[in-house]
């Protein structure tokens, strides 16, 4: 019987992400251990990182996605425990071994974490601190927490994208607030009863930002296949298709 080369192409990707995956958790075990010897010797660091100053968190190195950006690159992401935003990290194969080059995060400031903790269990935040914290709950979240969210929330957000809105981002208006707000008034609602930052039609990309900072940022985004965004890492740090032509992203 002769497989059909689809079949010995996936075979093939299947067989490079657990290699993946296996270096990318030895990598984390050596880090965590504090053994840059070992890193070096065994060929697992190249790039940025071949003098490693990376401190991992305690949270453990198991590795819960690996997504091929190519033949010769690819993202792992660690697992971590609620409310914690990933960790992604990237190899290559420059030659005959798979090396971890960089590691990248969702950066948020201090500040954001210390309202989060300030604002827990508090009763008297007004309406528009209680949008707030819930927004920073909400982008806060670990991937599996977001993908979790997006399944109870994918009707809403497929209404915004057949609603294709756009924002009015002239400044024209004396309130500053105009610039949040889209020319769809459904949208609007919708965006601020699910505590985002915005849902916008981006060319030919729906793009709805949940929150972050400056280029900091996450969300979901609708696109077809040929004007997704290329996984990289100074850009789109990760994302991950979650059907129907969905994706959850990260950038910095």
């Amino acid at each position: 019987m002769t497989l059909a080369p689809n079949v010995h192409a996936r075979s093939e990707v299947n067989t490079q992400s657990q290699i993946v995956a296996a270096r990318a958790e030895r990598f984390l075990s050596l880090v965590i251990s504090g053994d840059n010897e070992s890193l070096i010797n065994e060929g697992l660091v190249s790039g940025e990182l071949a003098e490693p100053a990376f401190q991992a968190r305690e949270m453990g190195s198991e590795i819960d996605k690996v997504i091929m950006i190519s033949a010769s690159k690819a993202v792992a992401r660690r697992a971590a425990p609620s409310g914690v935003p990933n960790d992604y990290f990237y190899l290559q194969k420059p030659d005959d071994q798979w090396r971890v080059y960089a590691i990248r995060s969702l950066v948020l400031p201090v500040f954001v974490w210390e309202m989060k903790r300030e604002m827990a269990g508090r009763s008297d935040l007004t309406p528009d601190l209680k949008a707030t914290h819930q927004n920073i709950l909400l982008t806060t979240l670990s991937d599996s927490e977001l993908r979790s969210w997006f399944e109870d929330h994918k009707a809403e957000l497929e209404e915004m994208r057949l609603l294709k809105p756009v924002y009015d981002r002239s400044m024209n208006e004396l309130d500053v607030n105009a610039v949040f707000k889209s020319d769809q008034p459904r949208v609007n609602k919708l965006v601020e009863k699910l505590h985002l930052n915005y849902a916008e039609q981006k060319g030919n990309m729906f793009d709805v930002n949940i929150g972050g900072i400056l280029d900091n940022s996450v969300g979901f985004l609708h696109a077809a296949p040929e004007h997704v965004p290329k996984i990289s890492t100074f850009h789109y740090i990760w994302i991950e298709p979650l059907g129907d032509g969905w994706y959850l992203y990260k950038t910095t």
